[in-house]
């Protein structure tokens, strides 16, 4: 999860119980958030900070995260935003069946709560649960999406729910309208019609929860299961190696083997980091997270390296990319 400033709501504290129920452990990113906010998180879970702009290095700043996750060597990772909940029918054992079943990610259905209701016309599935060790946002500084692009493309379906609350209160839409105008004003990265349906006074749809899930679940019946093994091409899988001064940096596959081999390196997790090709964010900062990583910061993305040699390393991944 990224939490940003402001968050410290009233759907927050539900948005995190859920990643307490549902994970073994969960890294929460903290975008410029006030100390309430900071406190709150804290509470629940482990947290790394990244004061990046949100509405201009969305891909990056997850992307910078999602690495830090991986560190955590997890086998499937859940993502959601600050304002989300699932229904309670998908509980830790239901996610451990998604899994068993196979395939690299699950897309869940989102109500968009709208008023009293729900928004029909505006609810859509998307990505909330994937397999660990894919990498590579979708290079746009808003709408990114949750999980990398590759787990878009191959993810299956789901029988359940999420309920979104951002859009339920009136003065929550103003507040993206507002967000969107400054960052989108041009209405590239989503579409003007959901900019001027957050605008707008539609009516809701009332909202039967089981009567939704029922549909959902009956949708799910009629899309094909995809449990194939997503193949990346050489060069492109990349993973997590200690070196001997104790700093963890990414060693591409190629070179995995003669790393190791070296004295006082050592394998952190044998998952790998896969970048499914242009999918990779290719994009400058001018920004770091603090004037003492400034010079650790890779120009083409973004990544932040714990030392000079993890950067150097890192920058490898460009040349072959």
């Amino acid at each position: 999860m990224i939490v940003g400033a402001g968050e410290a709501n009233r759907y927050l504290d539900s948005s995190l119980k859920e990643l307490q129920r549902l994970c073994d452990t969960a890294l929460i990113c903290l975008n410029r958030v006030d100390e309430k906010t900071r406190r709150m998180v804290r509470g629940y879970f482990e947290t790394t900070e990244d004061d990046r702009e949100w509405g201009l290095h969305q891909p990056e700043i997850k992307e910078n995260h999602l690495k830090k996750v991986h560190e955590l060597n997890p086998d499937w990772i859940i993502a959601i935003d600050a304002d989300e909940t699932f229904d309670c029918r998908f509980t830790r054992s239901e996610a451990e069946n998604l899994i068993r079943k196979g395939g690299i990610g699950y897309y869940f259905y989102v109500v968009n709560l709208y008023n009293e209701g729900y928004s029909k016309e505006w609810s859509f599935w998307n990505v909330r649960f994937w397999k660990a060790g894919y990498t590579g946002y979708e290079n746009k500084p808003l709408h990114c999406g949750l999980a990398p692009k590759i787990v878009y493309e191959y993810a299956n379906y789901a029988p359940f729910i999420l309920k979104h609350y951002g859009l339920k209160e009136k003065k929550d839409r103003e507040a993206k309208v507002k967000r969107y105008q400054r960052y989108d004003p041009a209405a590239s990265h989503k579409g003007k019609a959901y900019y001027d349906f957050l605008a707008s006074d539609t009516q809701a749809e009332p909202f039967d929860e089981r009567e939704v899930h029922t549909k959902v679940a009956e949708e799910v019946k009629d899309y094909s299961h995809k449990d194939k093994k997503i193949d990346m091409p050489q060069g492109k899988k990349f993973f997590y190696v200690k070196n001997p001064h104790g700093q963890i940096i990414d060693i591409p596959e190629i070179h995995l083997e003669e790393t190791l081999k070296r004295p006082g390196f050592e394998l952190i997790s044998k998952i790998p980091i896969i970048l499914g090709g242009d999918e990779f964010v290719k994009t400058t900062i001018t920004e770091s997270l603090c004037d003492d990583t400034k010079d650790m910061t890779c120009k083409e993305c973004g990544f932040i390296a714990q030392s000079p040699f993890g950067l150097r390393s890192h920058k490898r991944k460009h040349v072959r990319a």
